[in-house]
């Protein structure tokens, strides 16, 4: 029964990401990519102050992916280490493994965000850009 009711919210968490990905690409919101990804200008200011947002690195920008973190993982994933649907995320980048099995690496874990498992749906609707700011968003945890 636990089974079948993680199965439909995987599901319907899956329907609504995807549903998400496919209203930013009508030009609806922009909440499955990053800002400015699709017409190619520079992002839209936000009124986060710079201690509020995380620093970008060389592979990607922590503030954007904190921005997609909040409106594509938060309903799974804390920012803790409190289970919500999924495990809290606090420390991943200082764990030798993913739940999977695989090595912690930036490529596995955006990787695993877009395809997913059996333990987590993926989210195909975002882009190599917007899975490099969730990690980097990641690494900030």
């Amino acid at each position: 029964m636990v089974k079948r009711n993680m199965r439909i919210a995987g599901t319907l968490l899956a329907v609504m990401l995807i549903t998400a990905g496919c209203g930013a690409a009508a030009g609806n919101g922009g909440k499955a990519s990053s800002p400015g990804a699709a017409s190619g200008s520079s992002p839209a200011p936000t009124t986060q102050t710079a201690a509020q947002t995380p620093p970008a690195t060389a592979a990607g920008n922590a503030g954007q992916g904190k921005q997609l973190f909040a409106s594509n993982c938060a309903s799974c994933h804390s920012v803790g280490t409190d289970k919500v649907v999924g495990p809290g995320l606090k420390g991943i980048f200082h764990k030798d493994k993913l739940p999977n099995g695989q090595t912690l690496t930036d490529a596995n874990v955006g990787q695993w965000i877009k395809t997913g498992d059996a333990s987590m749906p993926g989210n195909p609707a975002l882009n190599s850009s917007d899975l490099a700011n969730l990690v980097a968003y990641l690494k900030t945890l």
